[in-house]
């Protein structure tokens, strides 16, 4: 296993047994593993944003994708998104954003040099969308890669 590689385990009597190769890269609190960086605690937040697409507008997607990605400004917060499409139905579509904190997140919705570029994104979003995004706020309790 890599440095800084968390995998982990239910068990039924302790919950979530974790195995940690490199715990200088993290931090446990209780059940919670919060990544370090330089040796700064990070309280992740993430949200995953659902949503369908209009019949034949599949294409439409990266030209989104794009924009948004244009809008985005140095600082935000935004650690990494991930744009996914279900196998079963690719009209159904989930976007996973992560960042530093949730109230990065915040000043992130506010940030007036983001605003020329959303108003052409949510209009993409209008074209594109069937109904309203579906929005699930999510605490970060691990983050790794292999």
């Amino acid at each position: 296993m890599p440095a800084g590689a968390l995998w982990g385990s239910r068990t039924p009597a302790a919950g979530l047994a974790l195995e940690i190769e490199d715990p200088e890269a993290f931090r446990i609190i209780g059940t919670t593993v919060r990544p370090l960086v330089d040796g700064r605690e990070l309280e992740m937040w993430a949200q995953l944003i659902t949503v369908r697409l209009k019949p034949g507008k599949e294409g439409d997607l990266l030209g989104l994708v794009r924009q948004l990605q244009a809008t985005e400004q140095p600082g935000s917060g935004l650690l990494r998104s991930s744009l996914m499409q279900e196998q079963t139905d690719p009209s159904r579509v989930h976007m996973l954003v992560v960042f530093e904190s949730e109230e990065k997140a915040r000043e992130r919705e506010n940030d007036p040099r983001r605003t020329e570029g959303l108003q052409v994104a949510r209009a993409m979003m209008a074209d594109i969308f069937d109904g309203a995004p579906e929005f699930a706020d999510l605490t970060v309790v691990a983050d790794w890669t292999p």
